[in-house]
């Protein structure tokens, strides 16, 4: 059983400030024919792999990149994180890298 004070993996703060990114759900960049977050549509049609080898070559849990996926809001950290892996993904498949705006993705400052 873990200690209260034993640090967890991959959690942000509450009270960390800096860079966060949201997926941006509008229709407009949503990959015809794909339901879901531009992030989700590109892993499923463009990559072809399962969410768990993105989070795994990320080094993220499953979890913390099932949030990013869904849409909800993360420290720009874990979506430059998950944009390298992408990357790194398209390099090895002979394709074109992407930014951040191409997977969907809008930079807030808080």
């Amino acid at each position: 059983m873990r200690q209260a004070s034993a640090l967890l993996t991959n959690m942000v703060s509450v009270n960390e400030k800096g860079w966060f990114a949201k997926q941006n759900l509008s229709e407009v960049n949503r990959i015809p024919s794909c339901k879901g977050t531009k992030l989700l549509c590109f892993r499923r049609t463009i990559l072809g792999v399962r969410w768990d080898v993105v989070a795994s070559r990320a080094g993220l849990s499953t979890l913390v990149y099932s949030l990013a996926e869904s849409g909800e809001t993360v420290k720009y950290s874990i979506a430059a994180t998950i944009l390298e892996a992408i990357n790194d993904l398209l390099v090895e498949q002979g394709s074109k890298e992407v930014i951040l705006s191409d997977l969907g993705w809008v930079i807030l400052e808080q």
